[in-house]
């Protein structure tokens, strides 16, 4: 595939637009919190909103 001259230019000028804007390419790390509701206590329920009678998980919890 040939670059014209028109096609480098806008590639390199979106690739300095890119880094400008701080886009990284370098694998992020997750920084999840520990979450109140691991000390929650899971129960099963039917959702009451209509006839069709969905199963829905429900998180209980009381605090300390």
């Amino acid at each position: 595939m040939a670059v014209s001259r028109r096609n480098f230019l806008k590639l390199s000028g979106a690739g300095l637009a890119a880094s400008a804007l701080g886009l990284d390419l370098a694998p992020l790390e997750a920084k999840a919190e520990d979450l109140p509701i691991r000390f929650a206590k899971e129960t099963t329920s039917i959702c009451p909103y209509c006839s069709v009678g969905c199963g829905m998980i429900m998180h209980t919890w009381v605090g300390i």
